[in-house]
């Protein structure tokens, strides 16, 4: 049974995947993020972390990338 959730937000009671092992960038960044993206149809949509209105929705995994580095220089 997996009880370690991974902190990607995609989870709603139960975590279905456990957190890497090493703490690597990444997973540090994943867990930081107040903001997700999610690949709706062929865009690219900015979600917040816990849920809500659509922040942004974009054509490429890059632009969305772009807005999500706006939102944390702007905090």
């Amino acid at each position: 049974m997996i009880t370690e959730d991974c902190g990607c937000g995609n989870h709603s009671n139960k975590p279905t995947h456990m957190a890497p092992k090493q703490n690597t960038l990444k997973s540090l960044l994943i867990k930081l993020m107040a903001e997700r993206i999610v690949k709706v149809d062929n865009s690219y949509v900015v979600y917040p972390k816990n849920g809500g209105t659509r922040l942004g929705t974009h054509p490429s995994k890059k632009a969305a990338l772009k807005q999500l580095a706006a939102i944390e220089i702007n905090k």
